[in-house]
């Protein structure tokens, strides 16, 4: 499932980098933004958001009177250049405090927290289950398989490709983001263009440069892992290092 983003900052600059930086998490989605604690609050009464990554210092008022009249219906997380306010932050049990200028790694790690919480709360039923049945259409009638059948899946423009177990390869007419929001956390994306079964992963191993493999039991050639993808996988399973 996307992760709904709403944005609060005064300054249209620094909303922009914010954009750019959440470009990269294809689960993303920014649902609005706003330049005031008015706006904001306006907005997300009519806007769904999981999410809001929120300045702290506004004219015509603060962040913190953003976070008391949410009322917990989205999480939040300050985005700000002023380090002094995380005790208050917490308080008022934000998830996080990221201080401006915004790396990209803490910001991974922010919106990974959010992940987590979500996951905490149930948001994500309505997922496929390991066992669950499947079909596709073939050249000669439907092919049945079940969930865990597929080791790893691919893009293919505006459809994808299932890429199952025993060497068979199935066109879907989903994309790679609606297996992505459907399919159980035992998968997980590892590429732009891939999604594996990490739950059947041998090995992970890192090349030359930023390149990285990973082998799934079973399956003969390793698949390309990019390092944005290692990083989110190594957090994921508790490993250290990059």
């Amino acid at each position: 499932m996307n992760l709904r983003v709403f944005l609060v900052d005064d300054e249209r600059l620094a909303r922009q980098a914010m954009r750019r930086l959440l470009s990269q998490h294809d689960d993303v989605e920014i649902v609005g933004e706003a330049d005031s604690a008015a706006s904001a609050l306006s907005q997300l009464k009519t806007l769904t958001a999981d999410l809001v990554l929120l300045d702290v210092e506004m004219p015509g008022g603060s962040g913190f009177d953003v976070v008391t009249q949410l009322s917990g219906a989205a999480d939040v997380i300050f985005v700000t250049a002023w380090d002094h306010y995380a005790a208050k932050a917490f308080d008022v049990e934000a998830l996080d405090y990221v201080v401006k200028p915004v790396d990209p790694e803490r910001l991974r790690r922010a919106l990974q927290r959010a992940r987590q919480r979500r996951a905490e709360r149930g948001e994500d039923d309505g997922r496929l289950r390991l066992d669950q049945l499947l079909c596709l259409p073939v050249h000669n009638g439907v092919r049945f398989f079940r969930v865990r059948d597929i080791a790893w899946i691919t893009a293919a423009d505006d459809y994808s490709e299932l890429h199952l177990f025993d060497g068979t390869s199935l066109l879907s007419s989903t994309p790679l983001k609606g297996w992505e929001a459907r399919l159980p956390t035992d998968y997980a994306r590892i590429h732009r263009s891939t999604i594996a079964l990490i739950a059947a992963a041998e090995q992970v191993v890192r090349g030359q440069g930023d390149a990285w493999e990973v082998r799934l039991k079973g399956v003969r050639e390793p698949l390309a892992m990019s390092r944005r993808y290692a990083a989110a996988l190594q957090d994921r399973l508790g490993v250290g290092g990059r």
